[in-house]
This record gives structure tokens, C-alpha cells and sequence, in this order.
């Protein structure tokens, strides 16, 4: 199963240091931000402008409730091992670990987008590529590989993994009504790349006699990707299947990727790359409450992909039986190798499930998109209208993966030439500074950001020179330059 979401995420994950997702939440209120009508289609840019692919608008977004730290300790002689050394206790181990961890990197780049200011309106015309990958793994997860043996049961219901990747074409306006209030709209045409996912409803394991015993029930494995997935099952492979599993189980080991994407053109052309289909809406209003204070609100991402089935599973509904995670807490110099322990920890659970294919979804299956809801405030200082105070409120609605966010931000403008704010945020995931800078000229607008800035890093670990972070893994950065084509209009 692993090869699954390596195969997956393949064309999306090795981008991950290039894309990432939406534009930073700091930017909200950055004086002549020519993209602020993705985090709200109400806002209007300052100017009509053309972003060039990829230098236009090239991010990177990392959230998670975890830390480098949590899985990487301190050994007696100076060097770091994993949690499954045998010096690292399981108590001091799993303290660190929440209940449910997640960690979500989403991704989004810039491929054309051009912006037309009018006297009251702004239209938006735009071709983004987005994708997110995402883990959800419960505590009892871990507890089991770290602890085996130590608790006679383990509950590690709501485990899940998904990735996709889709390109959007999207046309916006926004048009301001009366004096104070402006409403604005975008729609999007969603084309799926690719898309897998796996959430295991309820899975619980119990120590039987000399081996472990399995029951499940709830959940699904689908798959969407270009024509040449084969998975198996088990009489198909010829394979035997594991203790308590029969013929009709899948055989993940068994996985073949066979795509040679010229032939797939030649065949089929543009459609052998597309995994699905759908639509979406960005709606968003702003009103000027009294002079100086403005309210906003928006909801993103309303919408789905209907996509074609390349693999579609469910857990089996029957109990098994199942002998692993005996053998990879070994106190062997390779150890402090993290992608070591995390690849034999995937390889157990892998063999850990039994999957049924299912036969009623070939026609395909629909996901809807996390919709994104964003309320936020901006007051104008009467001392100095070129500084203001905001508020930020945003939750993101994805299942196991959501969360929520606040965040304050000063905010300066300096004329109509640069623009910069300064941010702090409590969610989810913890809290954080952030910082965002706007140069904006006649010709061209350069801008940059963060939504969480890396303070605190361990000694140099990777060749000597670079330290690993410490707290909980959140960044964000959004950067590019966009060539202006009128004269600004705040």
C-alpha cells in the first residue's frame, strides 16, 4: 500500500518545495496586494495586472500538530535517535503525541492569471495548479509499534492518508455597491489530476493468546489516478495472503504502475491524464461599517470533483489475526534513521490490513473540496490612516484535517509604493509570527510572506551545517512578482 501513495503523490510531493497553498493569511490586509481576491473574492487589486507562470505565485504550506522533536531524541553520546530507540522510554515518547496527529502540506502555483480594474469593479481570470497531501494517525497507533505487548488492547480508529492534485480555471469580479459595501464572486472549473485517500472508521486491535487479533468496520481505500494501476487480489497475484485473510483480499505487494504517458497521449490523448471532473464557488462580501472600520467575510472552495475509479476498497468485515511490529525497535546505530523506522512502521500496518475491493464503484466516486470560512476586521488608525489593526478569524472545514485559526496583524502602508504587516496567530496547531512585505511600483509588484516563521532549531544535524525544527512543523511562505498594467486605485 505504501507504493499506492508513493505512486500517488509522485507527481505532487517531489513539487511540495516549489507549490504550496493559498497565499498567506498575513497578507489579508497588505496594502496593495494584487492576490488578495483569493483569500476573498470581495477584495478588489489596487491595479490591473499579469502574473507569469510560476513567478507570479509560488508558495509552500506546512501544518501539523507534531514536531521534529517529537520523533528525534538526544542520545548519551551526542547523537539524535528515533522515538523507537530503546533509550527513549514509551512515556516520555507518547506524551508528546496528541490524540489524533496530523500533519497537511497543501500546494498551489500560479500557471496565467490577469486582473482588470474598472472604475468600481475588478474581474479575475486565472489557471492555478493546486494539490494537499495529509496523514491523520491516532496516538494508539504509535502506543502499539513503540509499546508491543504493554496494553492487552489498542484503539486505532480514524487512521487516514489522502493526497490529490487538480488544476483550477477560475473567473472572478467583485464590484462595489454604494459607498461602503462590495460583494464578490469567483467560479472555478476543477480538473483532477490525481486523488487517493484512505480513513479507516473504526479499527481496533487485542492481544489473543500468542498473536493479535483485528476487527474493523466503517471506511474505504479509493484511487484515482491515470490509466495502468493494478491491484490485485490475492488468487489473482498468486500470492499467499496473510494469517486469516482468503483469495478475495487485496495484495498491495503485488501493486504495478505500468504508464508510459506518449502512448497514453497518442491513445487517448489529454484524457488519459485526467483523473475527474468538477466545479466550485468562492463567494465574499466587505462593508465599511463607519469610516476607518471594515468588516469581511468568505467562504471558499464550495464545491466537488467527481472522480473515475482506479481502485475502490473497503475493510474487511470479518475478525484476523496478525503478527508484526516485533521487530523494528532495534537499538542498531541505523536507527537514528527516521525514514527507516517510519517505512518499516508503514510496511507493518500495510500488512496489518485486509481490503475488500469493491465492485459498485466504477462509475466513479464525488469528493468535495475543504471549504475554507474566513471573517475578518480591519481598523484605520484616526491618528494615521496609513496604519491599521486586523483581526482574522478562519476555520477550515476537511474532516479529521480541519482547523482553525485567529490571527492579529499591524499593518502599514507607506504611499502608494510599498506595504508591510506583522501578524501573531493562535490555532490548531499552535501559534506563530508572521510577516508580509508588498513593493509595488508602477511597473511591477514584488511581494513576500509568511504565516509562521521557524524560531527555534536543534544543533546542526544534516551535514553540519543545517539544525532540524524544533516546535511544531507550521510554515508558510508566498512570493512573486507580478507586472502591473495601470495605475494604482486604493
Amino acid at each position: 500500500m505504501k507504493k499506492i501513495f508513493a505512486t500517488l503523490i509522485l507527481g505532487t510531493a517531489v513539487t511540495l518545495h516549489i507549490f504550496a497553498s493559498e497565499p498567506v493569511r498575513t497578507a489579508y490586509f497588505l496594502d496593495g496586494y494584487d492576490f488578495g481576491h483569493r483569500l476573498n473574492p470581495a477584495i478588489q487589486s489596487p491595479r490591473s495586472y499579469i502574473a507569469l507562470p510560476v513567478l507570479g505565485s509560488t508558495s509552500l504550506g506546512i501544518r501539523s500538530n507534531l514536531g521534529i522533536s517529537t520523533f528525534l531524541y538526544p542520545s548519551g553520546d551526542g547523537r539524535l535517535v528515533t522515538f523507537m530507540n530503546g533509550s527513549v522510554s514509551g512515556e516520555e515518547f507518547l506524551k508528546r503525541l496528541n490524540k489524533n496527529n496530523n500533519v497537511n502540506a497543501d500546494f498551489s502555483t500560479g500557471l496565467l492569471s490577469l486582473g482588470f480594474r474598472g472604475e468600481r469593479g475588478f474581474t479575475s481570470v486565472e489557471a492555478n495548479f493546486k494539490g494537499s497531501i495529509g496523514a491523520n494517525l491516532p496516538r494508539d497507533l504509535f502506543a502499539f509499534a513503540k509499546n508491543v505487548g504493554a496494553a492487552e488492547n489498542y484503539d486505532i480508529s480514524h487512521i487516514g492518508m489522502r493526497g490529490n492534485a487538480y488544476v483550477e480555471l477560475a473567473v472572478g469580479h467583485s464590484h462595489k455597491i454604494g459607498d461602503r459595501f462590495t460583494a464578490g464572486v469567483k467560479v472555478k472549473a476543477l480538473f483532477g489530476g490525481m486523488d487517493g485517500r484512505m480513513d479507516i472508521e473504526n479499527m481496533k486491535i487485542r492481544m489473543a493468546a500468542d498473536e493479535w487479533s483485528i476487527t474493523s468496520g466503517g471506511g474505504s481505500i479509493r484511487l484515482s489516478a491515470p490509466d495502468g494501476i493494478q491491484v490485485p487480489t490475492y488468487s489473482e497475484s498468486g500470492n499467499t495472503p496473510p494469517a486469516g485473510g482468503n483469495g478475495d483480499m487485496l495484495d498491495f505487494s503485488a501493486f504495478e504502475f505500468d504508464f508510459d504517458p506518449v502512448e497514453a497521449f497518442r491513445r487517448n490523448g489529454i484524457k488519459s491524464f485526467l483523473g475527474g471532473f468538477g466545479a466550485a464557488l468562492d463567494l465574499g462580501v466587505s462593508y465599511e461599517l463607519i469610516d476607518g472600520l471594515t468588516l469581511s467575510a468568505s467562504v471558499l472552495d464550495l464545491g466537488f470533483i467527481k472522480w473515475k475509479t482506479a481502485l475502490s476498497a473497503r475493510p474487511s468485515d470479518k475478525m484476523w489475526s496478525f503478527k508484526g511490529f516485533d521487530d523494528i525497535s532495534l537499538d542498531k546505530d541505523s536507527e537514528n534513521d527516521l525514514q527507516q523506522q517510519f517505512d518499516h512502521l508503514f510496511d507493518d500496518f500495510s500488512d496489518m490490513l485486509m481490503m475488500q475491493r469493491n465492485a459498485d464503484e466504477r462509475d466513479g466516486y464525488v469528493s468535495a473540496l475543504a471549504a475554507t470560512v474566513s471573517v475578518g476586521a480591519e481598523y484605520e488608525l484616526p491618528f494615521w490612516r496609513d496604519l491599521s489593526v486586523g483581526g482574522l478569524f478562519t476555520s477550515k472545514m476537511d474532516g479529521a484535517y480541519s482547523w482553525n485559526e485567529g490571527r492579529a496583524s499591524l499593518n502599514l502602508a507607506l504611499g502608494n509604493w510599498f506595504g508591510l504587516s506583522g501578524s501573531y496567530a493562535l490555532s490548531t496547531f499552535g501559534s506563530g509570527f508572521g510577516a508580509a512585505a508588498n513593493l509595488h511600483s508602477r511597473i511591477f509588484s514584488l511581494y513576500i510572506g509568511a504565516d509562521s516563521i521557524l524560531a527555534r532549531f536543534t544543533k546542526p544535524v544534516i551535514g553540519g551545517v543545517v539544525g532540524l525544527p524544533v516546535d511544531h512543523l507550521n510554515f508558510g511562505v508566498h512570493f512573486g512578482l507580478v507586472i502591473n498594467l495601470s495605475r494604482y486605485k486604493g
